[in-house]
């Protein structure tokens, strides 16, 4: 619990970090305005829920505490306190040209299909990746045991 714990909030904190950058207010408005236009709140509404069925398919015993995550998020990592976070985020990452751009993308009727299947190929790439990383979770534990290995074998004696 303590590591998802530490995971979710270093995540937060490194949102936060990226989103302080001092942008201009004519580019948050327009980044305001893309994430309103790609539907990011719905977005980030799912993949809130697909991080805590994640969390719960990786450790089961954390399955009768799901509506305390989910109460937890909806209370704390709520749209209204990560939507100016993501503007800032994307108004420091784009252009206000190349924001206009993703504006008009996100009007066509591509750019509405990509918004809504977006978060689901995602998720399903996420759920890849974990995969993965699960069937060779042994691999990792032999690594890394050999790297403290060569670790403690380098470290001074006293």
């Amino acid at each position: 619990m303590r590591v998802i714990v530490s995971l979710v909030a270093g995540c937060l904190l490194a949102t936060h970090a990226l989103a302080d950058n001092g942008t201009s207010a004519v580019r948050l408005r327009s980044a305001t305005r893309l994430l309103r236009v790609m539907d990011a709140q719905r977005a980030s509404e799912a993949g809130s829920q697909a991080m805590v069925d994640a969390m719960v398919q990786g450790n089961p015993m954390m399955a009768p505490y799901r509506s305390v995550i989910i109460a937890w998020t909806r209370q704390y990592v709520a749209w209204r306190q990560l939507e100016p976070r993501l503007a800032a985020l994307y108004a420091g990452a784009f252009t206000e040209s190349e924001l206009q751009d993703l504006v008009r993308f996100y009007q066509t009727p591509t750019g509405r299909k990509a918004a809504r299947v977006m978060p689901g190929l995602a998720r399903r790439a996420a759920l890849i990746g974990a995969s993965l990383a699960r069937q060779h979770i042994p691999e990792l534990r032999r690594m890394i045991a050999a790297r403290a290995a060569q670790l403690q074998k380098a470290a001074p004696q006293h």
